[in-house]
């Protein structure tokens, strides 16, 4: 994905009929800033507008924005973070933090995944199952690398066990219920995702790019600080 600044305004540009997809779902979901397609042939499909203006204004100003390369991943099981995108978080967490569809990754002090053979998450369970829960207290930090798609469940590449297909990103009542909960319990969040979501209620501190090169997805990495609590 390709982004510009003009002036108060974003433009992103897909570089993929997934990314037009999740761009223009992104569009019209109610929980975001102030979205608009734009049909200028740049690429697989339209590019999304995010203008400053009234509510965006507030929503979209006042943070930083940093372009890193994405690094080498691991052939294991999904979950483990590349070095600079390590780096960053574990520049930033403080305890009590969570860390949902942790896969291999050790960071966090509650770790959540429904992969039985992994070693690493503290509890193996369904996320949407964990955060049906209340919390007994706000996570000073919650970390989430949800899943992109789901479509290779049983191949062996990746194991995560959901029910449906699709990624997290795309399914609206999973996204909503993620929200519900952070709203509640999670004073600040790092979301790693092929997206930039900024829920009500949480102010945007910083975007990370992680570019992978040649024609791969990039990768964002939102810091979301909390008002509501």
């Amino acid at each position: 994905m390709i982004a510009f600044v003009m002036g108060t305004t974003i433009k992103l540009i897909p570089n993929s009929k997934e990314e037009a997809f999740i761009l223009a779902r992104l569009a019209e979901e109610p929980d975001f800033a102030e979205f608009i397609l734009v049909e200028d042939g740049l690429g697989p499909g339209p590019s999304l507008l995010i203008r400053n203006q009234g509510v965006g204004t507030e929503l979209m100003k006042d943070f930083e924005v940093e372009v890193l390369g994405l690094g080498i991943g691991t052939k294991r099981y999904p979950g483990a973070f590349t070095g600079p995108v390590k780096k960053v978080i574990l520049s930033l967490i403080e305890s009590p933090s969570l860390n949902l569809f942790s896969g291999i990754s050790t960071i966090g002090d509650v770790r959540i995944d429904n992969n039985p053979a992994l070693e690493e998450p503290t509890l193996k369970m369904d996320v949407f199952d964990f955060i049906s829960v209340p919390a007994y207290t706000p996570w000073e930090w919650v970390i989430l690398d949800p899943p992109y798609a789901q479509s290779t469940v049983g191949s062996g590449r990746y194991e995560k066990k959901y029910p449906d297909e699709i990624a997290i990103s795309h399914s609206v009542p999973k996204r909503r219920a993620l929200v519900a909960y952070f709203q509640k319990y999670a004073r600040n969040v790092l979301w790693l995702d092929i997206c930039a979501p900024l829920p009500k209620g949480f102010k945007r501190k910083k975007l990370w790019l992680f570019l992978p090169g040649g024609f791969r997805t990039t990768r964002v990495l939102s810091q979301l600080e909390n008002t509501l609590i």
